[in-house]
C-alpha cells in the first residue's frame, strides 16, 4: 500500500510540473511550468478550485502580512510569466523573494473577476536570472495587496519573458482603478468616467490609492469628482515623503452626468519609477478620483476651471422648527405599514451563498423611518432607495451572517466565493450595520441612539444617517443582520445648514431620546434587555457645518445646559472626555472631526438623567467655538421635549406653541376630562393652575393670559390643583422689528 502511495505522489507530481520548447528564428526557448497547488504555503494560503485555471486549481487567500507560496528547487533560468487572478478593483502586489532575498515588488493589474471564468486570468512577466536550486517565494508583505496565483513558467534557456516596455507617450494616463487601493478604497461604477470607474470610498484616515513605478514626469493633472457639500482635500505621498497638500474644489456632483467631473493640475517633478500616493490623513475632505495623467515632457497646461455653479435654495428658518402636529403628523406617515413577506428571495448564508432580496414594502419601512428621523433634524427628508445599494447591503447582510459577527472589515469565510465575498466587503465597508434586527425601521431607530461606551465617542451612524449630502439608500437583512449603505453623497442640490443637532432645535418628541427601547416596533427579548436601563443615557451631538465654522477644539469647548422647569445645570469641558465618562449615565463630552457625515462633531451626554420628559425644555449655550474667519461666536439653541402620543393625559390646552411679539398678549384655555373639549367660549377650570418658569420673557394670569416681555423662550405650565395631570406650552417671545 505504501508502494503504491509513492507512485500516485509521483505521477501527481509529473502532471503539475510540465516542460514545453518553442523555437525562435535564433534559438530554442525552454519553459518548465509549475502550478500554484504545488507550492508550500505559509499563513491562510492555501489551494481553492477554480475550473477555469490552468489545473482546476489556483493558489488562494494570499491576502494577510505573512501569507505566502514557496517552490523549491528551481532549474536555473532567466525569468518568469505569472500566472494570476487578481478581482475588479485596484491592482496587486506581492513581493518576490529569490532563496530568502527581497529580489523585487511584483505589481499585477486587475483581471476583472477572482477566477470564476477564463478571461479573468491574466500574467505578468518578470526578467531575472534564478539560480540553479533556488528557493523561490512570492509573499504578501505589510503593504501588499492580495493576488491568486495560478502558476509560474520558468524560463530555462533562450530569451527571457518580454516585459512590456515603458510607455513613452507625452501623456501617459492612470486609472484610478488601476492603483494599489489601501484602506477602504475601492473601483466604483460610474459610467461617465474616464474608463467608467472611479477610485471611491477614500474618506478614513489611511485610506489612499498608489501608483507604482510611475514615469518620469513634470506634473500631473487629476481628474476627479467630490460632491457638491465640501471642497475634498488629499494629501500627496512621492517615494513616501509628504510632499503637499492637493485642494479640490466641489463640483456638480458625484459622477452621475459629464458636467460633475472636474480637474486638478500639478507641476511637479516625479522621479522616474517613483511611487505616487494620493493618501486621506487627518483633517482631508473625501474625494473620488478617476485618472491620473502624468506628463513626461512637458509642463501641464495651466487648467482654468469654470466655476461650478451650486444651486442653494433659500432655507426658511423656522424659530421652534417643525410645530408639534406637524411632527405627529409625519410620526405617523413614518410607521411601518407593510404588509408582504419580508424576504421574497431567501438570504443562504453558508455554501453555496446567496444573496436574497428583501420585497419593496419592507423596505419602504425603513426608507420611511430613515427620512422621519431626518425630518426630526430639519434636514430634507427625501431619500430614495437604490435597487443596486440594497443588493450590495444583501451580500454585506451575508457576509456578516456567515462570520457571526458585526464587523465592517471581515474576513473571508473559506467556502465564500471571492467574487461573493468582494461585494460583500464593499458593503460591510460602507454601510451601518446591526444585529439582532428583524424590522429595518427599527435598526434605523438603533442606528440614531448610537450613545453606547463603543459608540459615544463618534455618534457614527447617526452622523451617516444626518449627512446633507445623502440622497440614496439600501437596506440588507439576512439571519438578523442589517446593513444600511450609508456613503451616499449624491444630492445634486447643496442644502445651506448652520448646524445638525440631535435632538434637535425646537420641539422634539420625547420618545427618540428617551432609549431605543421607547420607539421600537414589537421589540425582541434581545432589544429589551439590552436597551431597558437606557432612558436618560443619550448623547446628544451638534455637527457644525465645516463651511461656516472651523474644526472645535476639545480643550476650548465649554457646554452648559439649563432645564425647565427646575433650573438644573449642567457645565461640560474637557475634563469629561475618557473612558470612565463613556460608561452609561456620566456626563461627557467629545469632539470627533473625521469625515463620518458632517465632520465637524460637538458630542456630549448630561450625567445623572433618569429620564427626558414631555414638557422639559433644555436650553444649549457652547462657546469656545470660531466661525470660518476666526471669529469666536456663542452657539445657543432650545430643545423642548413633548410626548407624540400622550393619550393618558386628560389635560388638554389650546395650544402647545405659540409665537408672539414683545408687547402682544395672547390667553391659553385648558381642559380637564377624558371627553372634555377646551371650552371655546376661553373658560377654563376652576381647578386649573398656571405657571411661568420664565417670567422675564412671559407672565401668565389666573385665568391663563399671557404678558409677552422680552425676546427668548418660556414654558408655561397648565396643572391640575392635585398635581396629578399637567401640559406644557412654550413660548417663543421675537421682535417684530
Amino acid at each position: 500500500m505504501k508502494k503504491l502511495l509513492s507512485i500516485a505522489i509521483i505521477f501527481t507530481l509529473l502532471l503539475s510540473t510540465m516542460t514545453s520548447t518553442f523555437s525562435t528564428a535564433k534559438e530554442t526557448v525552454k519553459i518548465l511550468r509549475l502550478e500554484a497547488e504545488t507550492a508550500t504555503f505559509t499563513g491562510n494560503a492555501k489551494t481553492y478550485d477554480y475550473p477555469a485555471a490552468s489545473k482546476g486549481k489556483v493558489a488562494a487567500f494570499l491576502m494577510k502580512t505573512g501569507d505566502s507560496a514557496t517552490f523549491l528547487n528551481l532549474p536555473k533560468g532567466n525569468g518568469l510569466t505569472i500566472g494570476y487572478t487578481k478581482g475588479a478593483s485596484g491592482l496587486g502586489k506581492m513581493s518576490l523573494y529569490i532563496n530568502n532575498v527581497h529580489t523585487q515588488d511584483l505589481i499585477f493589474k486587475n483581471t476583472g473577476g477572482w477566477g470564476t471564468t477564463a478571461a479573468e486570468y491574466k500574467t505578468a512577466q518578470v526578467a531575472l536570472p534564478i539560480p540553479k536550486g533556488a528557493t523561490v517565494k512570492f509573499q504578501i508583505d505589510s503593504d501588499d495587496i492580495a493576488v491568486n496565483l495560478d502558476y509560474i513558467d520558468v524560463y530555462t534557456s533562450g530569451k527571457p519573458p518580454v516585459v512590456p516596455a515603458a510607455s513613452t507617450s507625452p501623456i501617459q494616463r492612470v486609472e484610478g482603478e488601476d492603483t494599489l487601493m489601501q484602506g477602504g478604497a475601492i473601483a466604483y461604477d460610474y459610467p461617465l468616467a474616464s474608463n467608467a470607474k472611479v477610485a471611491a470610498y477614500i474618506m478614513y484616515n489611511g485610506d489612499a490609492i498608489t501608483v507604482p513605478n510611475a514615469p518620469k514626469a513634470k506634473g500631473l493633472i487629476i481628474g476627479y469628482t467630490n460632491g457638491t457639500i465640501n471642497r475634498g482635500k488629499l494629501s500627496l505621498y512621492i517615494n513616501g515623503k509628504h510632499t503637499q497638500d492637493i485642494a479640490f474644489p466641489i463640483t456638480s456632483g458625484f459622477g452621475n452626468v459629464a458636467s460633475d467631473y472636474q480637474k486638478v493640475n500639478l507641476s511637479i517633478a516625479i522621479p522616474a519609477a517613483a511611487s505616487v500616493k494620493l493618501q486621506f490623513d487627518g483633517g482631508d475632505q473625501p474625494v473620488n478620483i478617476d485618472y491620473m495623467d502624468f506628463y513626461t515632457q512637458t509642463q501641464p497646461p495651466v487648467m482654468v476651471q469654470a466655476p461650478v455653479v451650486v444651486p442653494v435654495p433659500k432655507v426658511t428658518k423656522e424659530p421652534l422648527g417643525h410645530t408639534i402636529s406637524d411632527i405627529r403628523k409625519e410620526w405617523r406617515a413614518s410607521q411601518e405599514i407593510n404588509t408582504e413577506k419580508a424576504i421574497v428571495e431567501t438570504p443562504i448564508v453558508s455554501a453555496p451563498y446567496a444573496p436574497g432580496k428583501l420585497s419593496a414594502g419592507f423596505l419602504g419601512d425603513g426608507l420611511r423611518m430613515a427620512n422621519f428621523m431626518r425630518y426630526l433634524a430639519n434636514l430634507p427628508n427625501d431619500l430614495v432607495l437604490s435597487d443596486a445599494l440594497n443588493n450590495q447591503a444583501q451580500y454585506g447582510a451575508v457576509l456578516n451572517a456567515a462570520t457571526g459577527a458585526l464587523n465592517h472589515y471581515p474576513e473571508k469565510p473559506a467556502d465564500m466565493p471571492q467574487n461573493f465575498y468582494d461585494i460583500g466587503r464593499s458593503s460591510t465597508s460602507s454601510s451601518n450595520l446591526a444585529q439582532s434586527i428583524f424590522s429595518l425601521s427599527n435598526s434605523v431607530v438603533s442606528y440614531m441612539d448610537d450613545s453606547d461606551p463603543g459608540n459615544v465617542s463618534k455618534v457614527g451612524h447617526r452622523r451617516w444617517i444626518l449627512n446633507p449630502a445623502l440622497k440614496q439608500i439600501g437596506f440588507g437583512l439576512a439571519n438578523g443582520y442589517s446593513t444600511m449603505q450609508i456613503m451616499d453623497a449624491s444630492r445634486t442640490t447643496a442644502y445651506d445648514y448652520d448646524m445638525v443637532c440631535w435632538p434637535s432645535k425646537g420641539n422634539f418628541p420625547v420618545e427618540y431620546f428617551s432609549g431605543v427601547l421607547s420607539t421600537l416596533y414589537k421589540p425582541t427579548a434581545f432589544q429589551k434587555q439590552s436597551y431597558a436601563a437606557d432612558a436618560g443615557n443619550q448623547a446628544w451631538s451638534v455637527s457644525l457645518n465645516p463651511t461656516k465654522y472651523q474644526a472645535p477644539i476639545l480643550a476650548n469647548l465649554q457646554v452648559e445646559v439649563r432645564r425647565l422647569p427646575d433650573n438644573y445645570r449642567w457645565k461640560l469641558n474637557g475634563t469629561h472626555n475618557n473612558n470612565a465618562a463613556k460608561e452609561k449615565n456620566k456626563s461627557y463630552l467629545n469632539v470627533d472631526t473625521s469625515s463620518i457625515g458632517i465632520k465637524n462633531a460637538i458630542i456630549f451626554r448630561l450625567g445623572g438623567v433618569e429620564k427626558y420628559e414631555d414638557g422639559q425644555l433644555y436650553t444649549v449655550t457652547i462657546t469656545g467655538v470660531k466661525d470660518i474667519a476666526g471669529k469666536p461666536v456663542t452657539i445657543q439653541y432650545d430643545t423642548n421635549f413633548f410626548n407624540l402620543g400622550d393619550t393618558n393625559n386628560m389635560l388638554k390646552l389650546s395650544a402647545e406653541e405659540l409665537i408672539l411679539n414683545v408687547g402682544d398678549t395672547s390667553r391659553l384655555v385648558a381642559g380637564l376630562g377624558s371627553k372634555v373639549p377646551v371650552d371655546p367660549n376661553g373658560n377654563s377650570p376652576d381647578n386649573i393652575l398656571w405657571q411661568s418658569y420664565n417670567t422675564k420673557v412671559a407672565t401668565i394670569g389666573k385665568d391663563g393670559t399671557i404678558n409677552a416681555l422680552q425676546e427668548g423662550t418660556c414654558i408655561i405650565r397648565a396643572y391640575s390643583t392635585n398635581k396629578m395631570y399637567s401640559r406644557t406650552c412654550v413660548i417663543r417671545v421675537v421682535s417684530d422689528k
